[in-house]
């Protein structure tokens, strides 16, 4: 039998295991932290280094077993260490998003009266908001009644309910239906971000009752929106939804 096969195998078995324990590391934080891959090759060569010595000077394989398995495990315990400790000082972990608005209960009606308030919400204020096209409450020589009617409190809305569908102001792709699943705050900023999946309007037909929506809004911020109740009637369609929006 090769009395060297021993000591090979622990030699290459304790090179190899701070390598192991830097790419599980990196990966269990999700990075790619030069400093970890520096520490786990520095630590990788002067454990094998130390156990070759160790077995040179036993000259015997069989009685430096001890040595050689108390040199891994010195080894591994101060990649450990290194490890974790430079991991921790490297990594950057994002700032959480910040919650911009939360509403639990919030109605939409259809509408095909003058300035209408009801068919619209800006996700970010909370209130009506407004559409793409010039606003007759902007204009100083209308009557003053037109003019308070139509000055729509918030911004550009993000969502307006039509007979049969619910769209976006501008035609712009903000809009993504969440097929199952969990959504929240990073699930939403993924899918509106991925264009493909993204649209301009959804039909009424397409939702119901428990289906989500991820929102990008004109200032940037995600918004999740749950249907609660959908009512598409003959003469006005009538939608319910929660929403939260944050800021990335």
């Amino acid at each position: 039998m090769d009395q060297t096969r021993p000591n090979a195998v622990l030699i290459g078995t304790n090179a190899f295991v701070p390598l192991a324990v830097g790419l599980v590391s990196n990966v269990a934080t999700s990075t790619n932290n030069v400093l970890v891959w520096v520490a786990a090759l520095a630590v990788s060569v002067l454990g094998a280094a130390t156990q070759w010595l160790l077995a040179a000077r036993t000259g015997d394989p069989s009685t430096g077993l001890w040595r050689i398995a108390a040199g891994l495990l010195v080894a591994l315990s101060a990649s450990i260490v290194v490890l974790t400790a430079l991991t921790t000082a490297g990594v950057r972990h994002p700032a959480p998003p910040r919650l911009i608005n939360e509403v639990d209960s919030y109605s939409l009606t259809s509408s095909d009266g003058f300035c209408p308030t009801e068919d619209k919400i800006d996700l970010d204020s909370g209130q009506p908001g407004h559409g793409s096209q010039p606003q007759l409450g902007e204009y100083d020589t209308l009557p003053e009644g037109i003019q308070d009617k139509c000055r729509h409190e918030g911004g550009l809305a993000e969502l307006i309910l039509e007979d049969d569908e619910l769209h976006g102001p501008d035609g712009r792709p903000t809009l993504v239906l969440v097929d199952g699943g969990h959504a929240d705050f990073a699930a939403c900023r993924t899918a509106v971000d991925q264009t493909p999946q993204s649209t301009s309007r959804v039909a009424l037909s397409a939702i119901a009752a428990g289906d989500r929506l991820c929102v990008r809004t004109d200032i940037g911020n995600v918004a999740l929106v749950e249907i609660k109740d959908v009512d598409p009637s003959l003469f006005a369609a009538r939608i319910t939804i929660a929403f939260t929006v944050w800021q990335p």
